[in-house]
């Protein structure tokens, strides 16, 4: 799977047809993210081209005019990105605003190996427009404006990463921010840089943002966290007014689009719940170019590490939770039964595992049509990085993949999996299993449910997991959940 994080930075700037665009040494993820949003993109590569052409998304690549050498550029671009190129190339600045358009705008991605400094472009003439961190410097999620340290500890603090060894770096570049030290993120960074002044027409995010909330956006920090198609950018948008900064969610993919609808639709229907006071406040939706956008209220960034733990909150949340729309569903038509049957009638039976084929074998065998499965409003994707708790704030966000009658505990199995399998350390499946077991002993106490079957929910969501996340590790699980419970 092509990474696209590295070029998240493109939404500033909204896409025209009209547009054209000259990228200089980039890899396959970043032209495919470019190629998601500009419809023609030129590109001289630092690597061979017959090895960039066969990574190329095939979906996306006659988007891509592949051309090899400088040589064959034969026109001014609006926006031209700079990332490395082989060393017999010697740079020259001067060349290469030479193909700049008199308002173009010209990206550098220290991150991407582009040499160019702000000295150099300020020599060659160019205006310095913003001068983006991008961390972690190899494979950036996080971009966020240097200038200010306020704005640098709110970039900071935005997205709080589950590896210890992550956190020790991140709190170590908050420490040097404080102290007023920036060297350390500009090293790698990200500099827009532009011909010309930029028109006040010229539309940009912020600006159309500013516009339809009616008060001044200063600045936006962006952050991408997964590589897959589904993945949204999501930017914390910072006013120039007291308390009143705000995220956006934004889709480029049309998975990303859908899952942003769907997370708008829940956070309306919860919004006069019983936690509504643990969901973002959803403020609009709408389309900017043919990007999908979702504006909600922003959490307090100052708001906790990651827990990886339950907690007494975890599970005073998710009591509130179960008791909306809560109600017993034949098998058949519950959400999980419905797309694990259209799951299975996608795949060959010979390459899935023999755990699941016979986790299916055993529902299909023991409940009949009329067997009810205990469900009610469920997240979906409750994880320790989809959390901020404070003292008593219990804040929970990314609803895209909530269901109004989703099957009791699967929460509680999705947030110890997650945690134990994408963070870690894994604790092996039978420990596991033991947890799932002491955790929803507790959960079915406090949230009063009876006489529900913990196995028969166990077993549809570990054949979903399996589907929505093929591993090792959920492999493992069926396994053991085979041997322990179905035998």
């Amino acid at each position: 799977m092509l990474d696209e994080r590295s070029v998240t930075w493109k939404v500033l700037y909204p896409p025209q047809p009209q547009d054209s665009i000259l990228a200089i040494g980039l890899d396959a993820g970043a032209l495919t993210g470019l190629a998601r949003s500009w419809n023609r993109i030129d590109c001289v590569c630092s690597q061979e081209i017959a090895h960039l052409s066969n990574n190329l998304s095939t979906q996306l690549s006659g988007n891509i005019q592949l051309l090899p050498s400088f040589g064959h550029i034969q026109k001014k671009y609006d926006y031209v990105v700079l990332g490395s190129w082989p060393h017999s190339y010697t740079l020259n600045l001067n060349h290469i605003t030479s193909f700049l358009t008199d308002h173009a705008f010209l990206f550098c991605l220290g991150y991407a190996g582009c040499p160019v400094r702000t000295k150099d472009l300020k020599r060659a003439g160019l205006s310095i427009i913003e001068h983006y961190a991008a961390i972690p410097y190899r494979q950036p999620k996080v971009f966020f404006p240097l200038g200010s340290r306020r704005v640098r500890a709110q970039g900071l603090k935005f997205h709080v990463p589950g590896r210890n060894r992550s956190r020790w770096i991140l709190d170590i570049a908050k420490s040097l921010s404080n102290l007023g030290c920036k060297s350390h993120l500009a090293r790698q960074a990200l500099i827009i840089a532009s011909a010309g002044t930029v028109p006040s027409e010229k539309e940009t995010l912020i600006r159309w943002l500013t516009r339809k909330i009616g008060y001044p956006v200063e600045h936006l920090v962006l952050y991408t966290g997964s590589q897959s198609p589904h993945r949204k950018i999501t930017a914390l948008a910072i006013s120039t007014l007291d308390k009143k900064d705000i995220v956006i969610k934004i889709g480029d993919t049309p998975l990303a689009a859908a899952a942003i609808e769907r997370e708008s639709k829940a956070l309306s229907r919860l919004a006069a719940s019983s936690v509504s006071d643990n969901i973002p406040l959803w403020l609009l939706e709408d389309n900017w170019g043919h990007y999908t956008i979702l504006v909600q209220s922003a959490f307090v960034t100052s708001h906790s590490r990651q827990i990886p733990r339950l907690t007494q909150s975890h599970f005073d949340f998710l009591t509130k939770l179960s008791h909306l729309r809560r109600n017993p569903l034949p098998l058949p038509e519950t959400s999980y039964w419905q797309t694990i049957e259209k799951n299975l009638n996608t795949h060959s039976r010979d390459q899935l595992p023999p755990s699941l084929l016979h986790i299916v074998h055993h529902l299909k065998n023991k409940f009949s049509d009329s067997s009810s499965v205990l469900c009610h409003q469920t997240h979906g994707d409750f994880t320790p990085w989809n959390i901020k708790q404070k003292h008593k704030d219990f804040l929970v966000l990314d609803w895209e993949d909530s269901q109004e009658q989703g099957p009791a505990f699967t929460d509680i199995f999705h947030f110890l999996y997650r945690q134990a399998s994408l963070i870690g350390s894994w604790p092996g499946a039978v420990k596991l299993l033991g947890k799932f077991r002491q955790a929803n002993s507790q959960l079915a106490r406090q949230a009063q449910y009876s006489q529900v079957d913990a196995q028969l929910n166990l077993s549809l969501w570990l054949i979903q997991e399996y589907f929505n996340r093929p591993c090792p590790h959920i492999v493992e699980m069926m396994e053991e959940h085979r041997k322990l419970s179905l035998s």
